[in-house]
């Protein structure tokens, strides 16, 4: 996990759903098992460059799921939203 510079980390900042992404992905990305591909979101293009390839592996593994057609990648991730996202990512078998 990075902090936003090389001297601030920010720990009590929300999160956007981008980020979250990001976080988890790095954790857990060699013991995904993506066998379907990623839903086209309508605000694709609002996404950041180096959020791109964690959102797109963990929506194409069922781990986060957009709304309306949309990601919403700057919206920060309401407590049901991390929820579920936390109890998807509890339920994979990481034991690879």
């Amino acid at each position: 996990m990075q902090g936003l510079t090389k001297t601030t980390f920010a720990p009590n900042n929300t999160i956007s759903r981008q980020d979250a992404a990001v976080i988890v992905y790095r954790a857990i990305a060699e013991k995904l098992d993506v066998n379907s591909s990623a839903p086209q979101f309508g605000d694709e293009g609002e996404i950041a460059p180096y959020a791109k390839e964690a959102v797109k592996l963990l929506s194409a593994s069922g781990l986060l799921n957009g709304s309306s057609g949309n990601f919403n990648p700057r919206s920060n991730m309401t407590r049901a939203e991390t929820a579920t996202f936390l109890l998807r990512i509890y339920n994979l078998n990481l034991q690879k």
